[in-house]
């Protein structure tokens, strides 16, 4: 399973969430407070269970008073992933609950990718077979209730029968009413040209509204490699988009979509200057 890699703000929270296996290692699980104007680590955090190749802090998320932290290899005989939640109280945050994928599957990557918003939080498992079809990847929404965290719902991508629909769930980001679900695996415009799917919050549930692509998709794009959303804007990352400098260049881009009127349309494409 390839690591996710995203960073963001959640409004409706007012912290950073800082998303990257590349993060997560470096930090370990580490609770950082500033001090004037450098960092130090106030407390490391480590999973209750003492279990080799764990994988701990292979995706992290916070909410105010909680931390998520997930393990993609939790029961490494069938790999399948797990998230500890940790409760902030009196300075310190403090294991409080493990999470575990309602529906297990060999293999699913339940962990891969977590995002959390007030009393909302999201796991994705990209390599989850649904309805027979492998590897088409689901999420697994998350809601507290006073100080206990509790499935409430699976979604899956409105189109998981079509060959195209692949790995829904590399990447995740949330605020109060949407959910967005990176795939960039997806091969419905081209092979690996990646998409992303848009939920939103109706009433107590949440609905597929959108399947976003870019405008100008192309093969190998791996446009879904990193999401984030913040009120009537999605961000979606590209890493693998060749912006016109010829096969296999992966350049990088970043494509801006803005909702109107219930819609979600491109409107710009974000790449570096150099």
């Amino acid at each position: 399973m390839m690591p996710t890699s995203s960073k963001s703000m959640c409004r409706c929270c007012g912290v950073v969430r800082e998303s990257s296996t590349v993060a997560a290692m470096a930090l370990i699980g580490a609770v950082l407070a500033q001090a004037g104007t450098a960092q130090v680590m106030n407390q490391k955090l480590t999973a209750p269970e003492n279990k080799a190749q764990l994988q701990f802090g292979s995706d992290v998320a916070l909410t105010p008073g909680w931390a998520f932290v997930a393990a993609t290899y939790e029961d490494v005989q069938v790999i399948t992933g797990a998230v500890y939640v940790f409760a902030y109280t009196q300075g310190n945050f403090t294991f409080s609950q493990k999470l575990k994928s309602p529906l297990p599957q060999f293999g699913d990557g339940f962990g891969q990718a977590i995002s959390s918003c007030a009393d909302w939080m999201v796991v994705t498992a990209p390599a989850e077979d649904v309805n027979g079809f492998a590897n088409k990847g689901a999420a697994y929404v998350f809601r507290r209730n006073d100080s206990t965290w509790s499935f409430t719902q699976k979604l899956v991508a409105s189109d998981n029968a079509t060959f195209g629909a692949t790995a829904l769930g590399y990447c995740a980001a949330m605020n109060e009413t949407t959910i967005v679900l990176g795939a960039q695996y997806d091969n419905t415009k081209a092979a690996n040209a990646g998409a992303a799917y848009v939920f939103e919050l109706q009433g107590a549930i949440w609905v597929q509204t959108s399947k976003l692509y870019p405008q100008d998709a192309e093969y190998g794009s791996l446009f879904g490699s990193s999401v984030d959303v913040e009120g009537d804007t999605i961000v979606v990352g590209a890493m693998g988009e060749d912006n016109d400098f010829g096969f296999n260049q992966d350049h990088g881009a970043v494509y801006v979509f803005r909702r109107a009127n219930g819609v979600w349309t491109q409107r710009q494409k974000l790449t570096a200057s150099d």
